[in-house]
């Protein structure tokens, strides 16, 4: 069989590097070589002689929405449409290659990459963000890539997806990397569990300012929302309190005044459900000991309340919640 010149051309290429020539008279190379090139030769078709793109699946499906746009007779250009599509992951692999998202950190690979390799403003005009373009042309080579992986990049936590996001970003974090059970997280986490470097080499720091800073409200979110309805039910009364390291403002009101409702409601979680206590027997034998040595639900203790709400006075402590059940 006659080869056309670009098939002599990519014969001998794939000649020189050991291939088996018959590869490229593969059908859908040889619709892309006679009937899609010789329309095109403004484009950067060199591409296809310097690397071995067409071992990739996500090139020819790619490839595949070109024809299909080609017939439909779409205007197109160079980074525009399907085509414009099928030139960016081939541009946005071309950069890639000699680099490694695993030893480098996906972080690195910032806009002064993209600006380096000339691939900025393709990826900018097909693609959500830079680590959206670098997601979608490495996802066979790195399956398990996400968003979240590329750290703070360019408002990853300000997207519509942001909370599905911060749920398997958690996930990774507490269950995978610091291979905590989901009980354990309440009573383990801290605002430094959140500087953990996943996979990748980012952490997910930046994620809290979805929750306005709080590594409290992102952990219920998780726990009380969680894919597993068994988790979700576990964690239903999940409160700040719950935390071995409650946050700042757990027993004051927005005004800045002692929360004294959430103070007696944690007192009757201590007093009732716990100790199973009437009222008279919270009156003759409750003590500092009990607040600071007796775990609640969830595990935490009330000694921070009793200092905070009560500045360590027990017997006001327990005069308050004895008037608040009367």
């Amino acid at each position: 069989m006659e080869l056309t010149p670009w098939e002599n051309a990519l014969s001998e290429v794939y000649a020189v590097r050991g291939k088996d020539p018959d590869f490229i008279v593969h059908p859908r190379l040889r619709h892309t070589l006679d009937e899609f090139l010789p329309d095109h030769p403004e484009l950067e078709w060199p591409l296809f002689l310097q690397y071995e793109y067409w071992a990739s699946d996500i090139l020819r499906e790619t490839h595949s929405s070109v024809v299909q746009e080609k017939r439909k007779r779409h205007p197109f250009g160079y980074i525009d449409g399907a085509l414009g599509l099928f030139n960016t992951r081939i541009l946005i692999r071309q950069a890639l290659e000699g680099h490694s998202l695993i030893q480098e950190g996906a972080a690195t690979f910032d806009q002064e990459f993209f600006l380096k390799h000339k691939i900025f403003y393709p990826a900018l005009h097909l693609f959500p963000s830079l680590a959206d373009a670098i997601k979608d042309a490495s996802r066979e080579d790195y399956p398990d890539l996400q968003l979240y992986h590329f750290g703070n990049h360019e408002g990853t936590w300000h997207r519509e997806d942001a909370r599905q996001l911060a749920h398997a970003a958690m996930e990774e974090l507490f269950i995978r990397k610091l291979a905590w059970g989901y009980r354990e997280i309440p009573k383990r986490v801290s605002q430094k569990s959140f500087l953990v470097p996943l996979d990748y080499g980012s952490s997910i720091d930046g994620m809290l300012d979805f929750y306005q800073g709080s590594k409290t409200n992102a952990v219920i979110d998780f726990l009380m929302h969680n894919r597993f309805a068994s988790v979700c039910q576990y964690f239903r009364h999940l409160q700040p309190y719950h935390f071995s390291k409650s946050p700042p403002g757990t027993w004051t009101n927005k005004k800045g005044r002692k929360n004294y409702p959430r103070a007696r409601k944690a007192m009757h979680e201590l007093f009732v459900e716990t100790l199973h206590w009437l009222p008279e027997k919270v009156a003759s034998s409750a003590t500092v000991h009990t607040f600071r040595e007796t775990p609640i639900r969830y595990g935490a203790t009330l000694g921070g309340m009793l200092r905070v709400v009560y500045e360590d006075r027990t017997r006001e402590a327990v005069r308050d919640y004895l008037r608040y059940v009367a």
